[in-house]
């Protein structure tokens, strides 16, 4: 394919635009070789890159289009809110209270909520909530919470600039590793203020982990937050936390909430919610901002009258399927495995593979990191783009390299979303 003009505007955005992004997973590094750098529109489950090339998306502005781009019911919403109403005003609005009524509708814990613009906004008000309401410090944590500083202080990809110090109250523990909990439970026994983790990325939850989680929290007093940023409104209504029956103190959304408007949520108990009237800060000068409440809340009404999750289920387990046969016929089971669950599943292979993989993959019409990232626009026309993309990587699969497959799915236990800079 023809990149000319991606090319030019990565050398302008490198003049003027550190990084040429806002954001890491799209930054020009995350893709090197041969492939598209900026897009130019989108519609349903289809992107245009600014050369005017089409791709059938599987990133989906990083799983946070959830019904598709340009979907007539969000976007009325939006633009109704725009034209009529206005966007930001001195006082709240009734958009924060319908939204918040949805939230308590849908999702388990959520007795009250709280609205932000980004899912690093609302971890991190989880955690100085639970630090409030708990008068404890410590912090113990499984997965991906964003870029503030709590989070990233001993991730050596993420950390330059932030004081080693952040990271002497936060711990983490292995994902199925009942073990190594209750290791730390006993090692900081009476400072734990929080639990706060993703409860499935893409390795399946073995046996009893989280309702033990669950119940280790209840006898120690610790608040427990599910990070759903990921699995909130894509799993089903009512997230992880509904379809694994394991109910959070806390938890926190994003990305398919608002199909693809900026909004998340912060929601819990009434009795730690509550905290956030007067006696702990969470407060932002755009976090009742309309556009995303509008969106939000016409994304989550169309999921309720609409077959929205049946469907990306069922595309996401055809994909697992299809993709699974190929495996097979190309006899590459000991190099590839397809892991996650079917809204949100993951291509696990030798890391030094991928750049080879994404470029190849975008030169046969499909955009995609390493998850297959679904959204209800994905259509069986979609899946037999993808599977065919794959026939011609797999054909040119190299074979000869040394198999670190079990290696790599373990590293998929915790394998962070956003994935640090690579070093160039």
């Amino acid at each position: 394919m023809n990149y000319s003009n991606s090319n030019y505007l990565l050398e302008r955005a490198r003049n003027l635009i550190s990084g040429a992004s806002q954001t890491w997973s799209k930054c020009y590094h995350m893709f090197p070789g041969n492939y598209p750098r900026f897009l130019k529109s989108g519609d349903g489950s289809e992107v245009v890159d600014v050369d005017g090339n089409k791709y059938i998306d599987f990133i989906n502005a990083l799983t946070s289009v959830s019904l598709g781009y340009l979907d007539p019911d969000v976007d009325a919403a939006v633009i109704s809110q725009i034209r009529i109403n206005g966007c930001n005003f001195s006082l709240p609005t009734e958009l924060e209270i319908g939204l918040a009524e949805l939230m308590a509708k849908h999702v388990p814990c959520a007795e009250m909520s709280r609205f932000a613009k980004g899912g690093s906004d609302v971890t991190t008000a989880a955690v100085r909530l639970a630090r409030a309401y708990t008068g404890k410090k410590r912090i113990l944590t499984y997965g991906y919470h964003g870029w503030h500083d709590w989070t990233v202080a001993d991730d050596s990809a993420r950390n330059n600039g932030v004081p080693v110090e952040y990271g002497y109250f936060v711990h983490q523990f292995g994902y199925n590793d009942i073990e190594d909990f209750e290791r730390l439970l006993r090692m900081y026994a009476g400072e734990i203020a929080a639990v706060i983790m993703e409860p499935v990325c893409f390795v399946k939850p073995e046996g009893n982990f989280l309702a033990d989680i669950r119940r280790l929290c209840n006898s120690h007093g610790i608040v427990l937050i599910f990070d759903e940023v990921i699995t909130g409104f894509r799993f089903g209504m009512g997230g992880a936390q509904e379809y694994f029956g394991v109910v959070p103190d806390l938890a926190t959304f994003g990305k398919a909430i608002g199909n693809g408007y900026s909004i998340s949520a912060l929601c819990g108990s009434r009795d730690i919610m509550s905290l956030l009237d007067k006696d702990a800060c969470f407060s932002s000068t755009f976090g009742g901002e309309c556009i995303g409440l509008a969106a939000a809340i016409a994304t989550i009404k169309k999921m309720e009258k609409e077959g929205v999750h049946e469907h990306i289920w069922s595309i996401g387990d055809l994909i697992i399927e299809r993709i699974g046969i190929l495996i097979d016929e190309y006899d590459l089971g000991d190099h590839l495995k397809i892991l996650g669950y079917s809204p949100w599943s993951l291509i696990v292979m030798n890391e030094e593979l991928y750049d080879g993989f994404r470029e190849r993959m975008a030169a046969n019409g499909v955009l995609i990191y390493k998850t297959h990232n679904i959204s209800y626009s994905h259509s069986l026309d979609d899946v037999e783009k993808l599977v065919n993309a794959y026939d011609s990587f797999f054909i040119d699969f190299p074979i000869e390299k040394e198999n670190e497959l079990r290696n790599n799915i373990n590293k998929a236990a915790a394998w962070p979303r956003h994935g640090g800079m690579k070093n160039k």
